[in-house]
């Protein structure tokens, strides 16, 4: 067995490629999970927060949700796409990264979280966004080296 596969395009796709592709999907579902778990506000959700907290997130207005959900799933389904060899991978992790952004504006500079959520909600929402932009630069490596087409 060889750590490469020849591509229909001619690239070569390295077996790390699926490795990395693997691990975004699962990290994203990560995003989904959580995502669902807001709409659903079950109990265990809730429970994971501070009174201050729930009533922040239960009164998030509903375009903000909205861009999270989108920002999620575009992340996740460009995940996806990674597996599927298609280039839309690209697109959709620079819209989530767009979105996300569009979120943490207003989250700590409109909403004021980081009074309620702190310092370390903050830093993992940059660690997010991190992930985020190496997930663009990989999409954007495979379809510059023709594996995503």
């Amino acid at each position: 067995m060889t750590d490469m596969q020849t591509a229909p395009t001619g690239a070569r796709v390295p077996v790390w490629f699926w490795i990395v592709s693997v691990l975004f999907v699962l990290w994203n579902i990560v995003g989904v999970i959580d995502y669902v778990s807001y709409r659903l506000m079950t109990e265990t959700y809730l429970a994971a927060m501070g009174a201050e907290q729930q009533a922040y997130m239960t009164a998030l207005p509903a375009w903000l949700t909205g861009v999270w959900a989108a920002a999620v799933f575009a992340a996740f389904i460009g995940a996806i796409l990674f597996l599927a060899r298609m280039k839309w991978a690209m697109h959709l992790a620079g819209l989530s990264i767009a979105l996300f952004l569009v979120s943490l504006i207003y989250h700590y500079a409109m909403a004021g979280a980081l009074a309620i959520s702190g310092v370390g909600a903050l830093a993992f929402s940059l660690f997010i966004l991190a992930v985020l932009i190496v997930q663009f630069l990989f999409a954007r490596w495979a379809a510059g080296k023709g594996i995503l087409r």
